[in-house]
């Protein structure tokens, strides 16, 4: 199987076909989708030949995109359900404390000098992002708030947490 996450950034989920003639509706994984008009050539999980992107249009929460290489719906089968992804020389440039949640990922979490779990996911909510830290079989979410979140160190792969009583 290909791994496409070594070198790349997963950027959506083809979650269903939109129409007949090979559109689809992506989920996008960033807040900044005005960055996929920027992207021409992505990458669909478990398929090796990389797809083009021929148009990417807003629809809410969502994304409609087509590929030029797919023109009716007949095809669209193969890539649903699928994670697709860019080069990751082609992300956007960061601001200074944004991070790709891709890079959050497996990040240990620390209270003072205590190692408490490793960034298993990140969910985005309207307010904020919520970072699912797991160790073993527990599970916690701690919001990425300056409150409780106090440093995130992409140099030594780990944050520093402050937490109240309960989390």
């Amino acid at each position: 199987m290909l791994n496409l996450e070594q070198d790349r950034i997963r950027i959506g989920k083809i979650i269903k076909s939109h129409g007949l003639k090979g559109e689809f509706k992506i989920y996008p994984y960033t807040s900044d989708i005005s960055s996929f008009n920027n992207y021409k050539t992505v990458y669909v999980e478990d398929i090796e030949t990389p797809y083009n992107l021929q148009y990417i249009k807003n629809m809410n929460n969502l994304l409609i995109g087509k590929f030029k290489e797919i023109d009716n719906i007949d095809d669209l089968p193969e890539v649903l359900g699928k994670s697709i992804f860019i080069d990751y020389s082609e992300k956007r440039q960061m601001q200074e404390d944004e991070y790709l949640i891709s890079d959050l990922i497996g990040l240990e979490v620390y209270e003072r000098d205590k190692l408490i779990g490793v960034v298993d996911d990140v969910l985005q909510y309207g307010a904020n992002d919520v970072f699912k830290i797991k160790s073993g079989s527990m599970e916690r979410f701690i919001p990425n708030v300056k409150k409780f979140i106090k440093k995130i160190d992409m140099i030594e792969k780990k944050i520093t947490v402050e937490l109240i009583e309960g989390m």
